[in-house]
């Protein structure tokens, strides 16, 4: 039988016409027993996806993943989770109004069990295993949803919403109604700006902060809550040890030597201050990519802060004592391209090094149309045949004068390279530059930029890092403000929108509210790039101020992943996070996590333990494990003992009373009143210990989860 599509007049009419209600007497009954979605479900959905799927969407509507069904078409929604009786799919395939489908021969369409089937897979949840895609060529298309430009999308508007604050919030209610879900009540003061204080600074809230908050009971105290730590200079410390995750930072080289890596740490300053003077994010990724192409923003003299930026084209992870060194090269340039593309695109096209990308429209040729922009410039100086150092530049200020030294990059091949000069770069065939194939002009991924391209370098002479670095920042691509949007997202949120944020390829997963994902990508490029108004409109939320334990049952059963927001998700603290708090409430001023050194060599127990970084690698995300060894740290480790015996010092001196010595410590340990019961089973066990044994008691509030996890 040819295939046929259920839907396809929804591109011209909606289910029913305003007024008009189905007659739901004439519904089959869904089935009571459990569907199966391969057996039952997806052979009834394969019959749309020619004229509803990755290539062709009549009237909008996508149904070949359930993230696109549960989107809706042009019309809306066109399915409730938990609620067949009230999904427009159903009233069409079972002809209750003015849409019928399929179209045209009665023979064509649902038999009463077939609509059975639907009905009881969607009042049981739209089950769907894992990312299976229904139909079309499959996910190697050039039509994949992040290569689409970014679509403005105006805020849905829910009939009685009271609990929407900003645009954000009438997204995530819509969504939330789709799956029959309620958002969960707003947390309490002293949850809230606790996990303000974590999320922007990384730091605990002081108590004169979280007296101050609670007691102001104006309509402005949470925005300007919000405000003040955005302008904390602790802002660019926490974002910034966030962005050196993906910047793969590192004081060390690795490898068997793993030598000290000179001047890193200027690359990790700059990052911070430019993330505390909100340097718009276009211009944070031409400084990285091209600092050291710009001019001077006096218009004369050098521009140190370019040069710094580029150091991190200089922080991968090569052999230093690699002796083929066309091989060094080639890692060199691999390390780059996989960090720009990942980074800054969300595109895994270091995987078309040795063939075409197995499932994203790259092709070799695209690698090595790269390749030859960061062949032509260097990070390396290699001044014999088996050592290779990271190149030291000079920094000269504005007025002429010498400021230090740096690592970054320079215009230029490599000396002792047979790509010694700036120039295109042939295919290695098979990765292996031992064997040459043709050579392949510089310029952008074809899939995103066309193939109408300007060659790259024949106007300016120069690598084209620049040119590289104004594409990837324009406005018009699609990738590189969604990318960073949902990195954001990821950030306060524990999970992205798009749940891989390295990742918006094919194998990638696919956005859970594509509409919010876009409005916030066009947001953010009309706000100027600005990462703190981003945040601010994030933190601003009702969606961000919910509570993560007074939710119901129901939400937890349906979406136990939170993807769909109704509550908001409880995490551990970073082992940064929990380094400087244990330094804080100890009343010990030292440096803080972000500025010690990382890398093989430094790496720290606590780092190790609660899950630090991987040295030298991109880490998009954070691993969270729970093991008995994180609680053996925290009971015998030097660092929390000595920082539960300075806590009790410090409380000691502040008073001699039992009682207010514990109402002091639950203020600064978790940023709360201590409670009755709690005063009195403080006040029992220091009853029964001696003078030199009470940090005791101050180390098992730091030991527990109230004190480790963010609510």
């Amino acid at each position: 039988m040819a295939a046929y599509c259920l839907l396809c007049a929804f591109a011209v009419v909606v289910c029913c016409e305003e007024g008009e209600k189905p007659d739901l007497t004439k519904l089959a009954p869904g089935v009571t027993g459990k569907v199966d979605f391969k057996s039952q479900v997806e052979p009834l959905l394969l019959r749309c996806v020619r004229c509803h799927g990755e290539e062709k969407a009549k009237g909008g509507l996508r149904l070949h993943r359930r993230e696109e069904l549960l989107a809706g078409g042009d019309n809306g929604a066109v399915v409730i989770s938990g609620d067949s009786a009230g999904s427009r799919l159903v009233h069409a395939v079972a002809a209750l109004g003015k849409l019928v489908m399929p179209p045209g021969k009665k023979d064509r369409r649902l038999t009463a069990a077939e609509i059975g089937v639907l009905r009881g897979w969607i009042d049981q949840g739209l089950s769907w295993p894992g990312d299976r895609q229904l139909g079309g060529k499959g996910a190697s298309s050039a039509g994949l949803w992040a290569f689409r430009p970014v679509k403005k999308t105006e805020p849905p508007v829910a009939e009685g919403d009271s609990w929407s604050r900003n645009p954000i919030d009438r997204f995530i209610l819509s969504r939330m109604k789709m799956e029959g879900l309620a958002p969960s009540p707003e947390a309490d003061r002293y949850t809230l700006i606790r996990r303000l204080s974590l999320d922007l600074t990384g730091l605990l809230p002081k108590p004169e902060q979280v007296r101050r908050f609670v007691e102001d009971k104006s309509a402005e105290a949470w925005e300007d809550l919000v405000r003040r730590m955005l302008r904390s200079p602790h802002f660019g410390e926490r974002w910034g040890r966030y962005w050196l995750d993906l910047a793969r930072y590192a004081d060390s080289d690795g490898y068997e030597k793993d030598g000290v890596r000179p001047f890193a740490w200027r690359y990790r300053d700059w990052v911070i201050r430019a993330l505390n003077q909100d340097l718009p994010y276009d211009q944070f990724v031409v400084h990285q990519l091209a600092g050291d192409l710009l001019p001077s923003p006096t218009g004369k003299g050098g521009y140190p802060d370019g040069v710094i930026a580029t150091g991190v084209l200089a922080m991968g992870n090569y052999d230093d004592q690699e002796s083929n060194k066309e091989q060094l090269y080639a890692e060199v340039i691999d390390d780059q391209i996989d960090l720009v593309s990942r980074q800054f695109l969300g595109l895994t096209i270091s995987c078309a090094r040795c063939h075409d990308h197995k499932f994203d429209p790259i092709s070799t040729a695209d690698y090595y149309s790269l390749g030859g922009i960061f062949l032509s410039s260097r990070v390396l100086e290699t001044k014999n045949r088996i050592g290779a150092h990271r190149l030291k530049i000079s920094l000269v200020s504005p007025e002429g004068k010498k400021q230090g030294t740096a690592i970054g990059i320079q215009e230029g091949g490599y000396s002792n390279s047979r790509h010694k000069k700036i120039g295109d770069m042939p295919i290695y065939i098979r990765g292996d530059p031992s064997k040459l194939g043709p050579v392949t002009p510089r310029r952008f991924p074809q899939v995103l930029a066309g193939d109408r391209q300007e060659p790259i370098g024949q106007r300016t002479g120069q690598s084209g890092r620049l040119e590289l670095a104004r594409w990837i920042a324009n406005p018009n691509n699609p990738l590189t403000a969604r990318v960073m949007v949902n990195r954001i997202w990821q950030f306060h949120f524990g999970r992205g929108l798009v749940r891989t944020p390295n990742n918006f390829g094919s194998r990638g997963g696919r956005p859970s509210h594509p509409q919010l994902l876009d409005y916030l990508a066009d947001r953010f490029v009309k706000s100027r790039w600005s990462l703190k108004s981003m945040h601010r409109l994030v933190m601003n939320s009702a969606t961000y101020q919910q509570d993560s334990a007074k939710t119901s049952s129901r939400q937890r059963r349906v979406d136990p992943d939170n993807v769909f927001l109704g509550r908001f998700s409880t995490r551990r603290l970073t082992a940064e996070e929990l380094h400087d708090s244990l330094q804080a409430v100890s009343g010990r001023p030292g440096k803080r996590a972000v500025y010690t050194r990382v890398g093989h060599e430094y790496v720290t127990l606590g780092a190790s333990l609660f899950d630090g970084p991987a040295t030298g690698t991109i880490v998009p995300i954070r691993t969270e494990s729970t093991t008995a060894p994180q609680g053996l740290y925290m009971m015998n480790d030097e660092f929390v003992v000595s920082a539960s015996r300075s806590l009790a010092e410090q409380l000691a001196k502040r008073s001699d009373s039992d009682e207010l010595q514990i109402r002091l410590a639950y203020e600064l340990v978790y940023g709360r009143v201590a409670g009755l019961r709690e005063i009195e089973a403080g006040r029992a066990f220091l009853a029964t210990r001696p003078a030199d044994q009470r940090w005791v008691y101050f180390q098992v509030l730091l030991c527990s989860n109230e004190f480790m996890y963010l609510d």
